[in-house]
């Protein structure tokens, strides 16, 4: 009998690839840019921090296409990466935000307004997600919130 193919771990698999592929590529470029110059900067630890952590985030959520069929989808050590995959989206989601709201300030010259404005709905996003997230807890766990 042949072992069946795994659609869903091959394309993750293919997305893994291309995305290493992509690091290695401009690895380069980030040494001539970033490595090599004296001064650091905030911009500089915000960059570093999102494209390693980007990185090294994704070995949970690989390492799940993997996992002995003994786990299961249930098991604890694969809820315990998928929680670890989800923690590492959320903390790469609020340093992007960051980037991007700082940005955003530097483009109309520091106005206060502006940066209250997009404070705010980082702020409301982030009740948002967690409410859901309290939700699905809930949902998941058959009404018990702390369970």
């Amino acid at each position: 009998m042949q072992p069946q193919l795994n659609l869903t771990a091959t394309l993750n698999v293919v997305a893994y690839a291309l995305f290493i592929y992509d690091y290695v590529l401009t690895f380069a470029d980030e040494m001539e840019r970033f490595w090599s110059r004296p001064r650091r900067s905030w911009a500089f630890l915000l960059f570093i921090a999102i494209r390693y952590i980007t990185l090294l985030s994704r070995v949970p959520a690989f390492a799940v296409n993997f996992l002995p069929s003994s786990f299961g989808p249930y098991s604890s050590v694969c809820h315990s990466l998928l929680l670890a995959d989800q923690l590492a989206i959320g903390i790469v989601q609020i340093m992007c935000s960051i980037v991007m709201t700082l940005r955003v300030y530097a483009m109309y010259g520091e106005n206060r307004r502006i940066l209250f404005l997009l404070l705010s709905f980082i702020g409301i996003g982030l009740g948002v997600g967690l409410v859901c997230n309290h939700a699905v807890s809930f949902l998941c766990t058959g009404g018990d919130a702390h369970g």
